[in-house]
Protein backbone atom coordinates (compact mmCIF):
# COMPACT_ATOMS: atom_id res chain seq x y z
CA UNK A 1 0.00 0.00 0.00
CA UNK A 2 1.08 3.58 -0.63
CA UNK A 3 0.17 6.67 1.38
CA UNK A 4 -1.62 9.34 -0.68
CA UNK A 5 -3.62 12.48 0.11
CA UNK A 6 -7.31 12.58 -0.75
CA UNK A 7 -9.27 15.84 -0.80
CA UNK A 8 -12.90 15.52 0.31
CA UNK A 9 -15.41 18.32 -0.25
CA UNK A 10 -18.25 18.27 2.28
CA UNK A 11 -21.53 19.98 1.41
CA UNK A 12 -23.89 20.09 4.36
CA UNK A 13 -27.29 21.64 5.17
CA UNK A 14 -26.78 21.48 8.97
CA UNK A 15 -23.76 22.38 11.10
CA UNK A 16 -21.35 19.46 11.34
CA UNK A 17 -18.72 19.09 14.03
CA UNK A 18 -16.76 15.89 13.89
CA UNK A 19 -13.73 14.35 15.56
CA UNK A 20 -12.56 12.53 12.47
CA UNK A 21 -13.66 9.99 9.91
CA UNK A 22 -12.78 6.71 8.27
CA UNK A 23 -13.57 5.66 4.72
CA UNK A 24 -13.16 3.09 1.96
CA UNK A 25 -13.33 3.57 -1.81
CA UNK A 26 -14.38 0.67 -4.04
CA UNK A 27 -14.08 0.76 -7.84
CA UNK A 28 -15.78 -1.99 -9.86
CA UNK A 29 -16.05 -4.07 -6.68
CA UNK A 30 -12.38 -3.85 -5.70
CA UNK A 31 -11.26 -1.95 -2.59
CA UNK A 32 -8.76 0.60 -3.92
CA UNK A 33 -8.40 3.21 -1.19
CA UNK A 34 -8.81 3.27 2.60
CA UNK A 35 -8.10 5.93 5.15
CA UNK A 36 -8.89 7.54 8.45
CA UNK A 37 -8.18 10.83 10.13
CA UNK A 38 -8.76 11.90 13.73
CA UNK A 39 -8.49 15.68 13.21
CA UNK A 40 -11.47 17.86 14.07
CA UNK A 41 -13.75 18.86 11.20
CA UNK A 42 -16.22 21.75 11.32
CA UNK A 43 -18.61 22.65 8.51
CA UNK A 44 -21.18 25.44 9.00
CA UNK A 45 -24.80 24.91 8.00
CA UNK A 46 -25.16 25.23 4.22
CA UNK A 47 -21.38 25.48 4.12
CA UNK A 48 -18.72 23.74 2.14
CA UNK A 49 -15.38 22.50 3.36
CA UNK A 50 -12.47 20.83 1.59
CA UNK A 51 -10.34 18.61 3.79
CA UNK A 52 -7.23 16.58 3.04
CA UNK A 53 -7.30 12.97 4.19
CA UNK A 54 -4.56 10.40 4.33
CA UNK A 55 -5.27 7.63 1.84
CA UNK A 56 -3.78 4.18 1.41
CA UNK A 57 -3.83 2.90 -2.15
CA UNK A 58 -4.03 -0.86 -2.61
CA UNK A 59 -1.89 -2.10 -5.48
CA UNK A 60 -3.62 -5.48 -5.23
CA UNK A 61 -6.97 -3.72 -5.61
CA UNK A 62 -5.72 -2.00 -8.76
CA UNK A 63 -4.46 -5.29 -10.22
CA UNK A 64 -7.82 -6.95 -9.49
CA UNK A 65 -9.91 -4.05 -10.85
CA UNK A 66 -7.93 -2.76 -13.83
CA UNK A 67 -8.67 -5.58 -16.33
CA UNK A 68 -12.45 -5.12 -16.00
CA UNK A 69 -12.22 -1.32 -16.27
CA UNK A 70 -10.00 -1.54 -19.35
CA UNK A 71 -12.28 -4.14 -20.91
CA UNK A 72 -15.43 -2.05 -20.46
CA UNK A 73 -14.09 1.53 -20.31
CA UNK A 74 -16.55 2.01 -17.43
CA UNK A 75 -16.34 1.77 -13.65
CA UNK A 76 -18.80 1.84 -10.77
CA UNK A 77 -17.62 3.35 -7.50
CA UNK A 78 -18.73 3.35 -3.88
CA UNK A 79 -17.36 5.58 -1.14
CA UNK A 80 -18.45 4.64 2.36
CA UNK A 81 -17.34 5.25 5.88
CA UNK A 82 -18.15 6.81 9.23
CA UNK A 83 -17.90 10.32 10.61
CA UNK A 84 -17.17 10.44 14.36
CA UNK A 85 -19.28 13.20 15.87
CA UNK A 86 -18.25 15.41 18.76
CA UNK A 87 -21.26 14.16 20.73
CA UNK A 88 -20.33 11.01 22.68
CA UNK A 89 -18.01 10.00 19.82
CA UNK A 90 -21.09 8.71 17.95
CA UNK A 91 -20.35 7.49 14.41
CA UNK A 92 -22.58 8.54 11.51
CA UNK A 93 -22.29 6.24 8.49
CA UNK A 94 -22.18 7.67 4.98
CA UNK A 95 -22.23 6.13 1.52
CA UNK A 96 -22.14 7.46 -2.04
CA UNK A 97 -22.37 5.40 -5.22
CA UNK A 98 -21.93 6.35 -8.83
CA UNK A 99 -20.18 5.46 -12.03
CA UNK A 100 -17.89 7.00 -14.57
CA UNK A 101 -16.71 6.35 -18.09
CA UNK A 102 -13.03 6.58 -18.83
CA UNK A 103 -12.80 8.88 -21.87
CA UNK A 104 -9.36 7.62 -22.88
CA UNK A 105 -10.25 3.90 -22.82
CA UNK A 106 -12.10 2.19 -25.66
CA UNK A 107 -13.82 -1.01 -24.55
CA UNK A 108 -12.02 -4.11 -25.78
CA UNK A 109 -14.21 -6.66 -27.52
Amino acid sequence: MRLLRLILIILNDVRLSARGLSYEVFVSGGKLVTGQDDHSISVPAFGREAIELPARLSYLGIIETLPEVLRTGHADYTVKGNIKTSIFNYAIPFSKQGDFKLPFVSPFK
